[in-house]
């Protein structure tokens, strides 16, 4: 069961070894998928992205566009790309880096 706290700007799941989880963060219009973990004895079974895809269905209906700065959110939109591309904000890249998490952490 995935669980939305958003004191923590964080989508939950308790699975085997402990918690799959994704941090975000809102600003204006925007939803920043920061971050996804998912416990090492619990990868490879599907915890990390039935965790963004509760994050994106909850983003959706609260009319956020996604900037997705974790590569595991952008590669789950890139593959579902004809269901979330009018929401997705993709973020500038700077020196390697992405410009919008340079800016989250400065908030």
């Amino acid at each position: 069961m995935i669980i939305h706290n958003p004191a923590a700007n964080r989508f939950e799941a308790e699975v085997p070894g402990g918690t799959a989880f994704l941090d975000y963060r809102i600003q204006g219009d925007r939803c920043y998928l920061l971050y996804v973990e998912t416990p090492p004895a619990a990868r490879g079974h599907g915890h990390a992205a039935a965790v963004t895809k509760a994050a994106i269905e909850w983003a959706l209906a609260q009319n956020h566009k996604l900037v997705p700065i974790c590569p595991f959110t952008e590669a789950y939109l890139r593959r579902h790309w004809s269901s979330y591309f009018e929401i997705v904000s993709l973020p500038r890249k700077m020196h390697g880096f992405h410009q919008d998490a340079a800016l989250l952490r400065n908030a």
